[in-house]
């Protein structure tokens, strides 16, 4: 958030994105903000994202989207191909998600699978499960 912070005073574009909260796994940082702040933030080449990158020295996504299991799961493992997701509706009459990410891509994953698992459960607040294909 402070990187974020120093890269806005220089660029006046986005000083007024509305950034909720930021997550770190494994060498990744993920900056949530608002849905209609993400083109702000990757815009022009995705330089803000880069000059946020160089400066943390990690490698950043942002999200802003948290509600669909798809759109997370899919920013989350690229440059990994997401398959699809299935809903799996249970018999108690809970609904299930099922991630399926292309088997040959599971080296090109930026983080371990069992993290990105937690990544989605945690910000879609659904039940997933994560299998390649």
């Amino acid at each position: 958030s402070r990187a974020l912070y120093k890269v806005s005073l220089r660029n006046k574009e986005i000083r007024d994105i509305t950034f909720e909260r930021s997550i770190v796994v494994d060498g990744l940082a993920i900056l949530i903000v608002t849905k209609d702040d993400v083109p702000l933030l990757t815009a022009k080449g995705g330089k803000v994202i880069k000059t946020i990158s160089n400066q943390i020295k990690m490698k950043v996504r942002v999200l802003g989207n948290l509600s669909d299991p798809r759109t997370v799961a899919n920013d989350i493992i690229r440059p990994a191909r997401l398959l699809g997701v299935n809903t799996v509706f249970a018999v108690d009459g809970s609904t299930k998600y099922r991630i399926r990410i292309a088997k040959e891509d599971q080296e090109k994953l930026p983080i371990k699978i069992e993290d990105v698992q937690t990544l989605v459960n945690q910000l879609t607040g659904q039940e997933v499960a994560v299998v390649f294909e």
